[in-house]
C-alpha cells in the first residue's frame, strides 16, 4: 500500500524558504537538484513509512535525512504522511522544538 503524503503548512513554509534560499545563493539547477532527492525520499517515505527512524525528541514522528544539511520530520497519520517540518541539519534541537509547539502544540 502506497500512503499519500502532504505537507503541513510549517513544512510548506519553509520549504518555500528553502527553495528561495538556494535559488538566490546558488542556481535554479541546485534547487532543481535538491527537489530530486526530496521527491526521491517522499517517494520512499510513501512505500515504506516506518524506513525512517524515530524521533528520539518526538513520540510519534519519524527523521528523514534528505541530504547532508536537510532532513524532514513526518508523522503516520489516518493512512497518510504529514511533513511536519522542513529543517537545516545544523539547527539547534531548541528551535526546531520551538518552532514544532509553536504551531502544534506538544506533539
Amino acid at each position: 500500500m502506497r500512503y499519500n503524503f502532504y505537507f503541513s503548512p510549517l513544512a510548506e513554509k519553509k520549504l518555500l524558504l528553502l527553495f528561495n534560499y538556494l535559488i538566490d545563493e546558488w542556481s535554479v539547477k541546485v534547487k532543481d537538484n535538491f527537489r530530486l532527492q526530496l521527491d526521491e525520499k517522499l517517494y520512499q517515505v510513501s512505500e515504506f513509512p516506518e524506513s525512517c527512524i524515530k524521533s528520539k525528541h518526538f513520540y510519534n514522528l519519524h527523521l528523514c535525512i534528505v541530504t547532508k544539511q536537510t532532513s524532514f520530520l513526518y508523522r503516520i497519520k489516518n493512512n497518510e504522511i504529514e511533513v511536519v517540518t522542513v529543517f537545516d541539519n545544523r539547527s539547534s534541537f531548541k528551535s526546531i522544538t520551538k518552532e514544532i509547539r509553536k504551531y502544534y502544540g506538544r506533539i
